[in-house]
């Protein structure tokens, strides 16, 4: 039985926890091991062999007011690609945005959304772009949390980096986040992209989530007319 991210069996956690810690820390290492997931429910159902791995989920926490968006995707669960997956153009991109907080301010015709696209598929991280004339700027996050500095955030907000073009999620979700609608919202605009591993590839939100409901019924409408030459 192990556990997942670590490989580290329920025995393996346990020692090593106890081989730096007295056991007059009794209540400090069931706090430790409760957070690994050394849980009596999670013992009994290694014992009986109901499972093979505990997931341990996580939900991005809006921490302050400077995050600009988040999705809903469990990070522990995502699965990361392969660097060499990227072509010329996505490589020489990723290593101007190395870490997780680095921003770009690049040419228009340099990077797309489905460049972005590529780069949360290789790295797990999100991305977002904000298009200004002929130059756009790019953010990386860190997992599936977007934050900046305060004076970038209101840097963004007064329109100095011109409009938010879109952002990527890890994952599958194309659904909008918790903080993606207030986020637009807060922009005066009213709609960006959520590019994804879906197969449609990306879905446009709006500022609420009956605005993103009814523009998305919209597009289909005119997919469909577009394709049978009659309303749906």
């Amino acid at each position: 039985y192990t556990f997942k991210g670590t490989g580290k069996t329920v025995l393996e956690t346990v020692g090593a926890y106890f081989k730096v810690r007295a056991p007059v820390y009794t209540k400090n290492g069931i706090t430790y091991l409760a957070k690994k997931g050394v849980t009596p429910k999670n013992v009994l159902k290694a014992t009986f062999g109901m499972t093979n791995d505990i997931k341990e989920k996580t939900t991005a926490e809006i921490l302050s007011n400077n995050i600009i968006n988040t999705s809903k995707n469990e990070i522990s669960l995502i699965q990361r690609g392969s660097i060499s997956s990227l072509n010329k153009r996505q490589r020489e991109l990723l290593e101007l945005l190395n870490n997780p907080g680095d921003t770009i301010i690049i040419r228009k015709k340099s990077v797309s959304m489905n460049d972005l696209r590529q780069l949360t598929k290789a790295t797990g991280d999100e991305f977002n772009m904000f298009t200004n004339g002929g130059r756009r700027l790019i953010i990386r996050g860190k997992g599936n949390q977007i934050q900046v500095s305060r004076e970038m955030y209101d840097d963004i907000l007064s329109g100095v980096y011109g409009k938010f073009s879109g952002h990527t999620h890890p994952g599958r979700s194309l659904d909008p986040g918790p903080a993606d609608e207030p986020f637009l919202k807060k922009l005066g605009q009213t709609r960006s992209s959520i590019w994804g591993n879906a197969d449609e590839g990306w879905r446009i939100f709006g500022q609420e989530p009956w605005l993103t409901k009814e523009i998305r019924n919209e597009l289909n409408r005119q997919l469909w007319t577009k394709i049978y030459g009659v309303q749906k």
